[in-house]
């Protein structure tokens, strides 16, 4: 198990996958972007990075990760006390995933460890007014699109600790 900054790699996008479910009440959507990523650089665990910048006006309202077929929500706290549970959770190779605001709508997703050749998954919630995907994930990766409402299937918002509701 590797530590620290120096081996926070970049991870490769598998699959983003987008569901837009519209808020009229509000002007709003809820998009729900579920990514698979992958450690296909480093034989071992790594932590890896991936730097999301969320659209102007856009509010991020959750963020889970899966590991051994269970979501763990993330619990909101200050940046600090944020990095100091990281760091703890790893040097007991506990399994640990991460967002926090770096600038503006510049949000970091950090999750650890990422086993090599071995896709993880991750889930984040933000409202937005537009349904335009606002990301360009490079041409290796699969991006979906599903608009989901009363014609399609339901809408399924976040629920639990920190979930949002109302305005987001």
């Amino acid at each position: 198990q590797y530590f620290g900054e120096a081996t926070s790699l970049p991870v490769k996008i598998l699959l983003a996958s987008f569901h837009v479910c519209p808020a009229p009440t509000i002007g709003q959507n809820l998009i729900r972007l579920e990514l698979t990523v992958l450690n296909d650089c480093h034989p071992g665990d790594i932590a890896g990075k991936l730097k999301l910048p969320l659209p102007p006006g856009a509010t991020l309202c959750r963020f889970e990760f899966l590991r051994n077929e269970k979501w763990y929500p993330a619990t909101p706290v200050e940046a600090k006390k944020a990095k100091e549970v990281v760091y703890k959770e790893k040097e007991k190779g506990r399994s640990v995933a991460a967002t926090s605001q770096t600038q503006g709508n510049v949000f970091e997703i950090e999750v650890s460890p990422l086993k090599y050749q071995v896709p993880s998954q991750c889930r984040l919630w933000y409202s937005h007014s537009d349904t335009e995907v606002p990301f360009d994930f490079g041409a290796d990766t699969t991006v979906e699109v599903k608009h989901e409402g009363p014609e399609g299937a339901p809408c399924s918002p976040p629920s639990g600790p920190g979930a949002c509701l109302g305005e987001c």
